[in-house]
């Protein structure tokens, strides 16, 4: 049975021909991690700065719809953390609950949804 989980996000960077490298979320898609960077996958198949590329998530427990819990804008890429009331926010002090997957404006308080990797 295949558990794998791919998904497709866009690139912040030219990847055409860099298949099979660490990825991380920045605030424009994906792009090539570092060495202190929370890698979220590997690169199946490289695309043109703002194409869409597929990631193999090697990190999480799935791609999940998560509703935003305070008045903070959450940027694309940035870690989450989980609220007492089962919201997801911007980690500031606990533990990493997932990636953000997609923006949140501020305004998204209180029942805005975004996409996350949920660890």
């Amino acid at each position: 049975m295949n558990f794998n989980t791919v998904i497709s996000l866009p690139a912040a960077a030219d990847l055409r021909g860099k298949e099979h490298v660490s990825l991380k979320l920045s605030a424009t898609g994906v792009e090539i991690a570092g060495a202190a960077d929370v890698v979220i996958g590997t690169l199946l198949r490289g695309a043109e700065l703002g194409k869409a590329v597929d990631v193999f998530l090697t990190k999480g427990n799935g791609l999940r719809y998560v509703q935003v819990g305070n008045a903070t804008a959450i940027p694309l890429g940035s870690l989450l953390e989980q609220a007492a009331s089962g919201t997801y926010v911007l980690k500031t002090t606990g533990t990493t609950a997932g990636y953000a997957v997609e923006a949140a404006p501020a305004s998204s308080n209180g029942g805005g949804m975004i996409r996350a990797i949920i660890l």
